[in-house]
């Protein structure tokens, strides 16, 4: 019969002693680390989390360091290989998402390497030693190589040029469509010469693909003389440019979705924040529907195919 657990954030004051007794027990009692090297000052700074058995017994322990560093994970020895590791790590990864932190790093020791390499962690550099055993350093970059229909997870982007990588990304792998509604498509992102070239790539390597803009306004697109614009009226079969119309005018959204498979989906709100998911059907559907819809009702303002004397 599989054991049960529960994993949840620790409240650093009222859970302490547990958090201590389990550290002690593996990493002190079992591995012979000295006591003065598993506390440190930052302890207080970091997030901790814990499994729980049914009898709310803490069996394992963890935490989630500033800068992204993920450490002092243990699990007792009774109860090791079911899973108690990978939900608490997997707890943090997500943690980490919500929170927009996009580069993990962590010292592994040698023999949890493979454990790592499982949940995304790539090994970087050699082999050192750290309270007498041997360590790799590993990073997870939640911004790191996206392929599209493959990695269901979805991340949490907050750097701009980690959204402009990924929105290149889709135009070069995506194989039939690409739809956006973006209501100013944003120059850093979308007309850099890089993403043109990359744009233009899609539409013209063949004729099967499409790719569609809306746009809420199309004034600041003619009067900047948005880069985008000129290929959009260059290659008018090829590119669909369209103004969203009431009642969908009001609306705040932001999205692109690459063959109805992979999403880019900006959250409102005052900070840039991106949701970039290479395989989520369901919602990408969900997307390519709400974006059929809208362009539907939309019109192409003539500004934007008037190519100029």
């Amino acid at each position: 019969m599989k054991s049960r657990f529960e994993i949840s954030l620790a409240d650093r004051l009222r859970d302490w002693g547990a958090l201590k007794r389990v550290r002690e027990a593996v990493f002190v009692a079992e591995q012979g680390v000295p006591p003065e090297l598993e506390w440190d000052e930052i302890d207080p700074d970091c997030v901790h989390i814990l499994a729980r058995n049914e009898e709310g017994s803490v069996v394992g322990v963890a935490r989630l360091c500033p800068g992204g560093h993920i450490g002092r994970m243990a699990v007792l020895a009774g109860w090791r290989g079911m899973g108690v590791g990978r939900a608490m790590l997997q707890f943090l990864l997500d943690h980490a998402n919500r929170e927009g932190v996009q580069h993990l790093h962590l010292n592994a020791q040698v023999s949890a390497v493979g454990f790592y390499e499982k949940a995304g962690f790539q090994v970087q550099g050699g082999e050192f030693m750290d309270a007498g055993i041997p360590h790799l350093r590993m990073i997870r970059d939640s911004g790191a190589a996206c392929t599209v229909g493959e990695d269901p997870q979805e991340y949490l982007l907050s750097d701009r040029a980690e959204v402009g990588r990924s929105i290149m990304t889709f135009f070069q792998q995506a194989r039939r469509s690409v739809d956006v509604l973006w209501p100013k498509l944003d120059v850093d992102l979308f007309g850099t010469p890089d993403a043109i070239d990359t744009m233009r790539a899609f539409v013209t390597e063949n004729r099967v693909r499409q790719l569609r803009l809306l746009v809420t306004d199309a004034g600041p697109l003619v009067e900047n003389a948005h880069p985008l614009l000129e290929l959009a009226r260059r290659m008018p079969s090829r590119i669909g440019l369209r103004v969203v119309q009431a009642p969908y005018s009001d609306e705040d959204d932001a999205y692109l979705v690459a063959d109805e498979t992979a999403y880019l989906r900006s959250l409102a709100g005052t900070e840039f924040r991106v949701r970039r998911c290479c395989d989520g059907r369901g919602e990408s559907r969900r997307l390519a529907g709400l974006f059929l819809e809208r362009w539907n009702h939309a019109r192409e303002d003539p500004r934007l195919r008037r190519l100029p004397l």
